[in-house]
């Protein structure tokens, strides 16, 4: 078997490689080799026909011309690629016969590969033409189909010289129709021709009435008619014929959107269809509209859905129509609660809300406790928890709850054992509050926490066991929690004693002189004494302790402490000087400085005179030991000598500081200890020195200080040498102000309500004010006249309608005082130039007074630009300042804006009090602006109004009140767009009074006492003063404001605010518990008050890691939070309730002792080890610490147990990292 053979059966066993296989076969051939064999598969079941002629092309021109000889005994290959890529064979072949003919039967639908054995040296001429090995795809659409394959050859040796010819052929594309002519070409029908070489081709493509002409591809290209070909060889041309199109632009009149194929209008309102597409649109409107009508092309469909027919451009318009609310109202008999669905009723505090017509709303009935849901009445009825309103009106519903009290069982519980610690649970922290009141069938969980040196034993009585505790409270039950103390660690201290002295050591316990170790309890506080012989020093401390002072050690472990004890020098002795007292201060003298230096050793018969000086808060008590008295202490060192110094702190005055607030306005005074809002008064002693700050709440403007020496709004300071009062002003700042500025030239004053310029020269006022300025020259000057808002030397009178400038002109007796000089506008180009007393469009000149300053502002005409200023020392293309001390002239320069021939300029124009801006193609405008657009563009431009405005209408080429106006660039266009601003709603303010008692409630036009209601602009604040009759208590505020003090209410929304007064009572309170421990994690207690009824009580704090928000009325309790301590120390902090103070300890966060064992420790390799951390610890128990081991080759393990294998020999280390829950971390290492 050759070669080829070894590749054919390649093939045929591994057909997926067919293709790189058939390559290979090519080259084979080409190199003149002969098919020996192909094995051939069983025939398939099918129907399908290959057969065709071979025969000697002897023209050479791929057709099968009468007369050209059949070549008989030809072999045809067929290969069925489906069945091969299927790995089921598929390789057939056939011999033609005598006359030529082959024939190959019963063939599958699909892919097919025909190809022929060609004699080296001849060439193929169809159906594929090429030398050696050439291959023809096809392919079989029906079983029934008989395909025809003709193979020709050609000798070379017998070629007869011709003109070759080659094949256009044409085809058509797109969505269209159409047709391609020219020579020999109806294209249509007759889309091949043949050509001789080199002939020159023309190509007319022809759309028909519904369509156009795209453009060519192939062998053209382009979008021009006719199209030329050179045929150069065979050649393949496609024309593109698509369907005309036509734009569909969609608008919206209201709130609501229109979706069809393509449109989503909302966002997207244009669309280009085929001509004779029929669209259908539907109207969907907003909540709370409705679908009113359709203008435009389907003006005459009433219904919310239309069919448009694209023949021509359309434009349509759907208007939406307001729908107004229904209002549904929830009254509550009885304490529960009502919750709407959807959202809107929340009744308890929220029970009025407007909703859509036909809405159905469902409201559900919840009894507050120890009530009982009744029934329900008015648009409601029932006793059944929820109920169902239809919104086709205003509707009102009451929910009826009745008292119904569960009844309730004691629970008591008591400690016992020889340790400490708490029992906690819903209600109960026993600690102190060991008994508790539960409704029937409650179910408690207790939880036992022994203190640090306890152990939790377990329970007796209601529960038995270690774990939690739960009670069922069908009935009274006790439960008795047993806690013993652990036994302490105990660790020994050793003292040592060095040097070339001697001397003793002293502490708790300890005597050394002969007792030198002592055993000490866990953390036990030792403080040991060093006193050197007579004839020794003490020189310092080594090991736990260091420095000559007391040794401090806390017996956290083991602990070694050495005294070095010297022998005096000859004729030399100690002076040894200690400080007592509750105050601080210093001993001096030659060589001594007590504060830290207090030993001394001296020459015998020294003279040393000591002296003591108190700290400035104390005062010096006197001598004791070897000195006595207060004076100075003289000593002579004839012997060791020991003297104490008393210092005394010094009694400190105290005094009151009182911050007030006065005026309409709101604000907050603040200062060290000092925050009023709602801390208003501060003890200080005296001296010290107080520093207030005012800061206004929004809305209000701080006036200024009154009182204790203070004035004005800096920051006001006091010094506390008696009680002090301080008032701080505020006032509402009027909504609408304007601010009036004054200037002048020369000397003089201008003055007016609230303005005084010599030095005040600038003022707010409330708008529509009316102003009256008089300009009063100084004595050798002379008032010349006004500019800006007023004109002319009499009185200047102005509404404060907008912010107003106006100056004052005054001159020296003596000068010339009509003295003015002329202002010149030239222009180059089209636009308007404008400032004071010149518009220059067509008032270009005017006369100023001397050392007037007049602004000039450049607008452009439509189809122009400014390009600056000249002259006046202006440039640029801001606006032009000239001060008139000579005649000037400005030019300003228009400049035609650069665009392109056969461009024409849009220009965008804005008007109206509103904001908005013009969307479009290359627009983005929110103010005036140009842009240029090629001749003929045809765009869709929209109008998007700023939050705070609305769109009114088009100008110019735009018309009417659709948001987006469509506009074709036939030449340049001018186009207005209006916006407006949208005017603010009223809300409606509503002033409650409940309680026992009465009182007044005073606001902006509210005085409720009889005035209880008033309406508002939007987003006015506010401020409600309530003011207690004087046999009653203002409680405190409900609705939308709480707490005590003045009430601030922005009217954003209809609001309702209520004031509680009750009748005066004697109130006295008290907390169980009144102290709490906590650990260092994040903790939350419960803490019960007991008061009369009516007696209100708030809990604050100064203490940034607690948190306790909560006020109550007569006996309840309150719950506060403490934050994680992530120090290492303990803290103290404070909750206060009325004159009842709450202390709360919490420990440190310690960090855990690592620890963990391993095994085994060596071994062969591989070897797996087994590693242990369940023995670390922490203060907070283990379950909440991690574990992060690292081995020294760079792997790493988490899990308190995990197992490692080592497969390599050597010596590796591990290292364990603990971390608890509050991210404090210790390690070990092995």
């Amino acid at each position: 078997m050759n070669n080829l053979s070894l590749i054919t059966d390649e093939v045929i066993n591994q057909s997926a490689h067919f293709k790189q296989a058939r390559k290979r076969w090519r080259r084979t051939l080409a190199q003149g080799s002969v098919l020996s064999a192909i094995t051939l598969l069983p025939l398939i079941s099918a129907a399908a026909t290959i057969q065709g002629t071979t025969f000697m092309d002897n023209n050479n021109n791929g057709v099968l011309d009468a007369g050209e000889p059949p070549r008989a005994n030809t072999t045809i290959f067929i290969r069925d690629e489906t069945l091969a890529d299927a790995g089921q064979g598929g390789f057939f072949s056939t011999s033609s016969d005598a006359n030529g003919q082959y024939i190959s039967i019963s063939h599958n639908t699909g892919p097919f590969t025909i190809w022929s054995a060609i004699p080296s040296g001849w060439e193929q001429t169809t159906p594929v033409r090429g030398e050696g090995f050439v291959m023809y795809d096809t392919n079989i659409t029906s079983s029934t189909e008989t395909l025809t394959v003709n193979f020709g050859f050609f000798d070379p040796s017998q070629q007869v010289s011709k003109t070759p010819t080659y094949l256009l052929t044409a085809t058509k594309t797109g969505t269209g129709k159409g047709s391609i002519t020219g020579q020999g070409l109806d294209c249509g029908s007759d889309c091949t021709e043949e050509f001789q070489a080199d002939t020159k081709v023309t190509l007319n493509a022809n759309p028909d009435t519904l369509s156009t002409f795209a453009g060519w591809s192939g062998a053209c290209s382009g979008s021009t008619s006719p199209c030329y070909v050179t045929m150069t060889q065979a050649q393949t041309v496609t024309a593109k014929f698509n369907l005309k199109q036509f734009t569909l632009l969609v608008n919206t009149d209201g709130n609501g959107n229109v979706t069809g194929d393509g449109i989503e209008c909302g966002n997207d309102c244009t669309e280009d269809y085929d001509i004779n597409q029929v669209v259908t649109l539907t109207a969907k409107p907003d909540t709370g509209e409705t679908f009113s009508n359709w203008s435009g092309a389907c003006s005459s469909i009433a219904s919310p859905s239309c069919q448009v027919t694209m023949n021509q451009a359309q434009d349509i318009t759907a208007i939406f129509k307001s729908v107004p609310p229904n209002t549904l109202r929830v009254q509550l008999q009885g304490n529960g609660t009502i919750i709407s669905v959807p959202s809107g009723i929340n009744c308890g505090s929220d029970c009025d809300e407007q909703y859509t017509p036909n809405t159905s709303i469902t409201l559900t009935a919840t009894p507050d406790k120890d009530y009982v849901f009744a029934n329900w009445s008015g648009a409601c009825q029932g006793n059944t928890a929820s109920c169902t309103v239809n919104m086709s009106a205003d509707q009102s519903v009451t929910a009826t709850f009745d008292y119904s009290p569960a009844p309730q069982y004691a629970l008591n519980i008591s400690k016992t054992g020889t340790g400490n610690g708490s029992v906690a649970g819903t209600g109960i922290d026993c600690g102190a509050d060991c008994t508790e009141n539960y409704v029937e069938k409650t179910a408690v969980t207790l939880t036992a926490k022994p203190a640090a040196d306890s152990s939790f034993v377990g329970w007796s009585g209601a529960c038995s066991g270690t774990g939690s505790c739960q009670v069922s409270m069908t009935q009274a039950q006790k439960l008795t929690a047993t806690f013993n103390l652990l036994p302490p660690n105990e660790y020994p201290l050793t003292v040592n004693k060095l040097g070339t002295g001697t001397g003793s050591v002293t502490g708790t316990g300890i005597d050394c002189g002969a007792d030198c170790t002592e055993n000490y309890v866990e953390k036990t506080a030792v403080t040991l004494t060093a006193k050197p012989a007579a004839d020794s020093s003490f020189v310092g401390w080594n090991g736990a302790c260091s420095g000559t002072g007391t040794c401090q050690i806390t017996m956290t472990q083991a602990q070694k402490v050495t005294a070095t004890f010297n022998v005096l020098p000859p004729n030399e002795y100690p002076l040894t000087i200690s400080k007592t007292g509750t105050g601080n201060g210093s001993v001096t003298g030659t060589g001594i400085d007590c504060g830290t230096d207090c030993t001394k050793t001296l020459a015998d018969k020294t003279a040393i005179t000591l002296t003591a000086k108190p700290a400035a808060n104390s005062t010096f008590g006197g001598w004791g030991g070897d000195c006595s008295g207060i004076a100075a202490c003289q000593i002579s060192m004839t012997k060791p000598q020991n003297v104490t110094a008393t210092f005394d702190l010094l009694s400190v005055n105290q005094y009151q500081l009182t911050v007030q607030q006065t005026g309409t306005g709101s604000g907050t005074i603040a200062g060290q200890g000092i925050n009023c809002g709602s801390d208003c008064s501060e003890e200080v002693p005296e001296n010290n020195v107080m520093i207030l700050t005012a800061t206004a709440n929004p809305g209000s403007i701080f006036t200024g200080w009154n009182g204790a020496g203070c004035s004005g709004t800096n920051a006001c300071t006091v010094t506390l040498t008696t009680d002090r009062t301080v008032t701080a002003g505020f006032e509402i700042i009027p909504k609408n102000q304007y601010a009036l500025s004054v200037s002048k030239t020369g000397k003089g004053t201008v003055t007016g309500q609230g303005i005084d310029c010599g030095s005040d020269c600038t003022e707010q006022y409330v708008e529509n004010t009316e102003i009256t300025l008089t300009a009063s020259p100084a004595a050798d000057s002379s008032f010349i006249g006004w500019s800006g808002a007023c004109s002319g030397t009499g009185a200047c009178t102005l509404t404060m309608n907008q912010a107003q400038q106006v100056s004052a002109t005054f001159q020296a007796n003596g000068v010339i005082v009509t003295k003015q000089y002329p202002l010149t506008i030239n222009k180059t180009g089209k636009g308007t130039i404008s400032g004071l007393g010149i518009n220059c469009g067509t008032d270009c000149s005017e006369s100023y007074l001397e050392n007037s300053v007049v602004s000039l502002t450049a607008l452009p005409d439509t189809g122009f630009s400014f390009s600056g200023w000249q002259g006046a020392g202006c440039s640029g293309t801001g606006i032009c300042s000239v001060t008139m001390t000579q005649a000037e002239t400005v030019t300003a320069t228009f400049e035609v804006q650069s665009v392109l021939v056969g461009e024409f300029v849009l220009t965008i124009n804005h008007q109206g009090t509103g904001n908005g801006k013009v969307f479009g193609q290359g627009l983005n405008c929110r103010t005036d602006c140009t842009q240029p657009y090629p001749k003929n563009t045809d765009m869709l431009i929209t109008a998007t109004p700023e939050a705070d405005s609305k769109f009114v209408s088009w100008g110019g080429a735009c018309k009417g009140t659709a948001q987006s106006c469509r506009v074709v660039m036939t030449e340049a266009k001018n186009v207005i767009v209006t916006f407006e601003l949208i005017a603010p709603p009223d809300y409606l303010l509503t002033v409650n009074k409940q309680g026992t008692g009465n009182g007044t409630i005073t606001g902006i036009g509210i005085d409720c006492g009889s005035d209880c209601t008033e309406n508002y602009a939007a987003d006015t604040p506010v401020t409600l003063t309530a003011i207690a009759n004087n046999e009653a208590t203002f409680v405190g505020w409900s609705g939308a404001c709480s707490g005590t003090l003045a009430c601030q209410v922005t009217l954003n929304q209809v609001q309702t605010v209520t004031a509680i007064f009750n009748l005066n009572q004697n109130c006295t309170y008290r907390l169980e518990p009144n102290t709490q421990m906590h650990g260092a994690n994040a903790d939350t207690s419960t803490v019960k008050v007991i008061a009369p009824t009516g007696c209100e009580w708030q809990v604050t704090t100064d203490d940034s890691w607690l948190t306790a928000k909560a006020s109550g009325n007569g006996n309840g309790s309150f719950n506060y939070t403490v934050a994680p301590n992530s120090n290492s120390t303990s803290r103290t902090g404070n909750l206060t309730l009325a004159d009842q103070s709450f202390s709360v300890t919490q420990t440190g966060n310690v960090a855990p002792t690592a620890h963990f064992t391993a095994s085994p420790l060596f071994g062969e390799a591989p070897m797996t080890v087994k590693l242990d951390a369940s023995a670390s610890t922490d203060q907070e128990g283990s379950s909440g610490l991690t574990y992060q081991w690292t081995i020294s080759d760079g792997r790493t393990l988490s899990g308190v147990a995990p197992e490692i294998t080592f497969t390599e020999a050597g010596q590796y280390s591990l290292n364990l990292v603990v971390t608890n829950a509050d991210q404090a971390k210790s390690q070990s290492n092995l």
